[in-house]
């Protein structure tokens, strides 16, 4: 269970900073960001599936 808690901070951790880095992208950059449906997805699914649809923003993002 510690090993789990502590993989549950650093995602919180790591979600903050992406929230930070958000906040800090330009307009156009971040009208991009929103613009990607998948974000409500993950919400939605298990944590299991969660690293696969961040993938497909990243590529998403990167115009893969």
């Amino acid at each position: 269970m510690e090993n789990f808690i502590k993989s549950i901070a650093k995602t919180l951790s790591s979600i903050s900073e992406m929230s930070d880095q958000w906040q800090a992208l330009s307009e156009n950059d971040s009208d991009k960001v929103n613009a990607i449906t998948a974000w409500g997805e993950i919400f939605n699914i298990s944590v299991d599936e969660i690293p696969f649809v961040l993938s497909r923003i990243i590529d998403e993002l990167e115009g893969k």
